[in-house]
């Protein structure tokens, strides 16, 4: 989905930046002097052309966005972002807008237990934060500057008709997006935004290099199972995850240094099944290498065609085999299926016909298959009466007597009368000299 979004957005880019964006109420609207909904105007009729200004937005009464406007009649005022739509635009699905959305790498962070790891993903707020620690900070008072700054509301972003907020760092940051007419190709949404609102306590994220205040842009949004890819302004991109109250819940003990229950969260997939990091619980401490991949090959949820993917493998990906399961035919290849453990994190089934084993040198020098590839060989009961019959082999430490063909007892014996005899001959001419 994502390289997709890149592509769709390069060409929709033209025509979104040079459409014009006409606005109008979508419904019988009021519209107040003010953002205190107290001193009415009038009241704008459905249908009835609208002009946003580039000078606002806020929250009108009950928490509701409003945004600045200008109407048919020249009368200005705030009235709700919801109340006005595009003409000619598409809708975005209640699927992006009816969910709240959060940074992807958040699952990262939780899967580890480690709150630290979001350093990795959020660098901009690290050095501050160790500087307040290295402060004299209270035990209480550090767990409290977790929970502020990356544990309150994991970062929401939430789309709507005509308005989108990107949040970052429990809306630390946060940029407030009017966009235009809304373009679908193959299931990505495209449109022009201008950000008309922020707030900026971290200048170096990464959302600061895509928004900036009344600054214009092109966004494509690609829905694709519990995810969002998200494509700002030619190639630039990063993906969302659709957050839910327990995973909300679980983060924010995990901030907190409280013992979290990751069991509790149902793990985001994408539409086919795959997940952008591996699900919790999969230690990797012991993690041995016993496989590798001969082709590109998918880590399912049971033994079976039919079901989930978990992730798919390059070839060449390094493999644990942990069980063998019942052998099957896919194509003109018969093989068991296998449950794995990638050095990424994901366990699932794999096709054993695409995997070979990699060889370990044992202590005697001589290569050998660890356990879990020896009992994935199907053996047959029965071995063929010309393998009984074979001869015995030579053993391998040397130990043990073998009879000595004649011809080579001849040789040997040669090899010694004319040692013997050239010795003689250097006796001899020595004494003569």
């Amino acid at each position: 989905m994502k390289n997709g979004i890149v592509a769709i957005l390069f060409l929709a880019s033209v025509a979104v930046c040079f459409a014009q964006d006409n606005y109008y109420a979508n419904r019988d609207v009021r519209l107040y002097r003010t953002l205190s909904g107290r001193d009415l105007v009038r009241v704008v009729e459905i249908g009835e052309s609208l002009f946003i200004l580039e000078d606002g937005i806020g929250f009108g009464p009950w928490g509701a966005r409003w945004t600045r406007v200008q109407a048919e009649d020249g009368s200005v005022g705030w009235l709700a972002v919801d109340a006005i739509s595009v003409v000619d635009s598409e809708k975005l699905p209640v699927e992006i807008t009816g969910s709240t959305w959060t940074h992807g790498y958040y699952l990262d962070v939780l899967r580890s237990g480690n709150r630290e790891i979001l350093f990795e993903h959020e660098s901009f707020w690290r050095d501050g934060f160790y500087r307040y620690r290295h402060s004299g900070l209270r035990p209480f008072q550090e767990e409290r500057l977790w929970y502020e700054n990356a544990g309150l509301g994991m970062s929401p972003f939430t789309f709507h008709t005509i308005f989108t907020r990107i949040g970052d760092l429990a809306d630390h940051n946060f940029y407030d997006l009017i966009h235009g007419r809304i373009t679908q190709e193959d299931g990505v949404f495209s449109f022009s935004f201008n950000c008309a609102r922020k707030r900026i306590t971290f200048e170096e994220t990464d959302l600061e290099r895509f928004f900036q205040l009344n600054e214009k842009g092109i966004m494509a949004l690609g829905l694709d199972g519990d995810f969002l890819d998200v494509a700002v302004n030619d190639t630039e991109m990063f993906t969302l995850v659709r957050r839910s109250e327990e995973m909300i819940d679980q983060f924010q003990k995990l901030m907190m240094g409280d013992s979290v229950d990751l069991s509790r969260i149902v793990w985001p997939r994408r539409a086919d099944g795959t997940m952008d990091f591996p699900p919790p619980g999969v230690d990797m401490v012991d993690f041995e290498a016993s496989h590798t991949t001969t082709a590109r090959l998918r880590v399912r949820d049971t033994p079976d065609t039919d079901s989930l993917i978990a992730t798919t493998l390059d070839a060449g990906a390094e493999v644990q085999v942990l069980e063998t399961g019942s052998v099957v035919t896919i194509g003109d290849v018969t093989a068991p299926w296998v449950r794995v453990l990638t050095a990424s994190g994901f366990t699932g089934w794999a096709f054993s016909g695409f995997l070979e084993p990699i060889a370990v040198v044992a202590e005697s020098g001589v290569a050998d298959l660890p356990e879990a590839i020896v009992n994935a060989v199907e053996i047959p009961e029965e071995q063929p009466e010309s393998i009984h019959a074979a001869s015995p082999q030579p053993p391998v430490n040397g130990t043990g007597t073998n009879p000595l063909p004649p011809w080579g007892l001849a040789v040997i014996i040669g090899g010694a009368l004319a040692t013997l005899s050239g010795v003689a001959l250097f006796v001899v001419r020595r004494k003569r000299a």
